[in-house]
């Protein structure tokens, strides 16, 4: 299993860049089609980080003495708070509360009694009842009960001249087929009105629970987390420059291919440009951040031969690269008219500033 771990490294690593290109880049997975891939992909990288956790070697642990110089190394040690696999996992403590939103959410599509439904939520229950017709034992009910049921509601459409349709009943009213055909469980239902529309949506979190949890264990390596936000803030440059060249060519498309909804303003990948505006909001500080830490460490090191070079050839590029994805995304979220997004993009910037003079040592 040792051999296997590598190559359950790169699944995962490869697996999340994936997701980080993907996701926007797939009219901002908002479509059946994409959800579907992207929860495929986060199953694959879940798998794989289970098997590496499970069966792989215990992680190093530094024990310094109380002079903070001297120490040693030991497999495991003391288990920490929220350490599960001997250390393998950590947890930062907010996957308690998602566990229990989910486990909430998952309780709505259970089908109770209808007692119990009133008892919980009695307007729900009232609901049921009223739009929904009468059924056998067994949940059956037929397309001439369900024609005569229509009928006899109180609040059906008048006619086009302003009659009421007429109330007839039984075989002289009924022009379809007595066919059967099942209304639901008998004398059941779910506290959701839409039973699949959550559960589609219970699954697009779970697959958010799974990527959250496997990316705070997996980029607590620095190789990982720096591919991972070298990947975020890329991708976001390229979303911006998409969206700008769009806006200037082709406003009403969705990257040049379909045309977008009636009522919606597109904006690059998104339907809709609040959409992208926040997205914007999530990647602009991310690529600064970098920036900023890369100037800070080639700043801080204290051989100057080493300092000029690294700042020279490795830390100028990739701080002009940073600065150019986040100088496009800042313009992008300009053009994108979202004013929700400009506001919360200020009031980043306002906490920012507001922060750094209290920050103490290097940004590391």
């Amino acid at each position: 299993m040792t051999r296997l771990l590598p190559h359950l490294d790169r699944i995962i690593d490869a697996g999340l860049i994936f997701l980080v290109v993907f996701t926007p880049l797939a009219f901002g997975t908002a479509e059946i089609w994409s959800q579907a891939v992207a929860q495929v992909v986060v199953a694959v990288v879940f798998a794989a980080w289970v098997l590496k956790v499970t069966w792989g070697p215990k992680p190093v642990v530094i024990h310094l003495d109380a002079d903070g110089v001297h120490g040693r190394a030991s497999r495991g040690g003391r288990r920490r708070w929220g350490g599960l696999f001997a250390g393998r996992v950590v947890l930062s403590g907010l996957e308690w509360p998602a566990l229990l939103f989910g486990l909430l959410v998952a309780g709505q599509i259970i089908p109770l009694p209808l007692s119990w439904l009133e008892a919980v939520q009695p307007r729900t229950a009232e609901m049921v009842r009223t739009a929904l017709p009468p059924a056998d034992a067994e949940g059956h009910t037929s397309l001439r009960q369900l024609e005569e049921w229509l009928l006899e509601q109180d609040d059906r459409p008048p006619a086009g001249d302003g009659r009421r349709f007429p109330r007839g009943t039984g075989e002289q009213a009924s022009t379809v087929p007595d066919q059967s055909f099942r209304v639901g469980s008998p004398g059941r239902h779910t506290l959701s009105l839409s039973a699949p529309t959550t559960r589609q949506g219970l699954e697009v979190y779970l697959a958010y629970l799974a990527v959250f949890l496997v990316g705070v264990n997996h980029w607590r390596d620095r190789r990982h987390a720096d591919r991972a936000i070298i990947a975020i803030a890329i991708t976001g440059g390229v979303v911006a420059m998409l969206g700008i060249l769009q806006r200037l060519t082709s406003p009403d498309r969705i990257l040049w291919t379909r045309p977008a909804p009636a009522g919606r303003l597109p904006f690059g990948p998104f339907v809709n440009h609040d959409h992208f505006a926040g997205y914007m909001e999530l990647v602009v500080p991310v690529a600064l951040g970098l920036a900023l830490l890369l100037y800070e460490q080639a700043r801080l090191n204290r051989d100057p031969s080493a300092k000029i070079l690294d700042l020279g050839e490795h830390a100028i590029p990739r701080i002009t690269l940073l600065l150019a994805a986040a100088s496009f995304g800042g313009v992008a979220l300009l053009a994108s008219r979202s004013r929700g997004g400009l506001v919360a993009a200020l009031a980043a910037a306002a906490l920012f500033l507001l922060l750094a003079p209290f920050h103490r040592g290097p940004w590391l």
